[in-house]
């Protein structure tokens, strides 16, 4: 699965809310409204530009691909 291949890679996820993407990810991505490109946007912007966010998301996200 991408999401949890991108996670072990060190990369921060951003992730659709729709179908089990937020079952999968958890805590451990940043969540956009699908139907929303302005929500887009301002995910991908805040994980670009907020060290703090990313460094979290890769923190979770490694913790995360190791379950499964």
């Amino acid at each position: 699965m991408p999401l949890l291949e991108a996670m072990r890679y060190r990369c921060p996820v951003v992730a659709s809310k729709a179908a089990s993407l937020p079952e999968v990810g958890g805590d451990a991505a940043l969540y956009f409204n699908p139907n929303d490109p302005r929500d887009i946007e301002r995910k991908i912007i805040e994980v670009t530009t907020k060290p703090h966010i990313r460094q979290s998301l890769v923190k979770k996200g490694l913790k995360k691909s190791t379950i499964f």
